[in-house]
């Protein structure tokens, strides 16, 4: 007993459902990838928090890079909202009512407005680490209630965003990046509002139509739902510092009650699915009239 030739030809995928499946890839795939490989930048640091509720509009982002020498640390003190930060390299010691732990490279924690801090770099080496504040509009971000000790951190960068429109449950995610010479992404659109603030070298960005190079200590901010694209067109290395308020959960398409594609192209993945669903049955139904021998 043996399967007809017509049987085996039918076993072949249809050329039909081969391009619905070609369009679908090249429609839903994420913009990001359209990078050639290689040439995107490397990430460094990476930490993901997540965000319940959103702080009362409008509030402040400010991302910091500190770097805490030998022997170097901050006075007993609180902040004005959350803080997240991300270690990125040596150790610190903090303090949090009374009870002291040990961060290293790699770790993430989150500080928060009702619990007082004390921290110090007690290693002979640098400490350095990535911070991301929400605080209250017109709220101090630190308020020290003590004398600080001779020999403090040193902000390696600084920059500020104010919120007026965020989602009601987010993710702050955090990155430093780093840019070799000819490095790029992009265009991508952003999921939520993206702050970047070089660090090191200059970095070209493109938001919509509007081209700019940022140098050291220069930040960008890019709202939610705005197209971006990042380059390092010098011969140096640059080293970026990203915070992105990325929603908890993705938009809805209208009555389908299923997540819309991060892209947006739910019509076009609902309807080719429906003709590829098809297809595929109705190559169901020929493979059942073959006759087997």
């Amino acid at each position: 007993m043996g399967i007809s030739l017509r049987q085996r030809s039918s076993d072949r995928l249809p050329v039909r459902i081969v391009i619905v499946l070609a369009i679908l890839m090249a429609f839903l795939m994420p913009a990001s990838v359209a990078v050639a490989a290689g040439t995107g930048p490397a990430t460094e640091a990476s930490a993901s928090f997540p965000v319940a509720a959103s702080p009362s509009t409008p509030f402040v982002a400010v991302q910091l890079v500190l770097e805490f020498p030998p022997g170097a640390g901050v006075p007993m003190h609180h902040h004005g909202g959350n803080g997240y930060i991300t270690m990125l390299a040596g150790e610190l010691m903090l303090t949090a009512n009374g009870v002291t732990t040990t961060y290293r490279a790699g770790d993430s924690f989150v500080e928060y407005p009702d619990v007082h801090y004390k921290g110090w770099n007690a290693i002979n080496a640098p400490a350095r680490l990535l911070v991301t504040y929400l605080v209250p509009k017109g709220t101090a971000v630190t308020t020290a209630e003590e004398e600080a000790p001779a020999t403090g951190p040193k902000t390696v960068s600084q920059a500020k965003h104010e919120i007026t429109n965020p989602p009601a449950s987010f993710e702050l995610i955090q990155t430093i990046q780093r840019y070799e010479a000819g490095d790029q992404t992009g265009p991508q659109s952003t999921a939520g509002d993206l702050l970047l603030t070089v660090v090191e070298g200059s970095l070209a960005a493109r938001v919509g139509e509007d081209e700019k190079t940022y140098a050291a200590d220069e930040s960008l901010t890019v709202p939610a739902g705005r197209t971006v694209a990042t380059a390092n067109n010098e011969a140096t290395p640059a080293v970026i510092a990203t915070t992105e308020l990325r929603p908890a959960t993705p938009a809805i398409a209208p009555g389908a009650g299923h997540p819309v594609p991060a892209n947006g192209n739910w019509l076009l993945a609902t309807g080719s699915g429906t003709l590829l669903t098809g297809m595929l049955m109705r190559r169901r139904a020929r493979h059942r009239q073959l006759p087997i021998d």
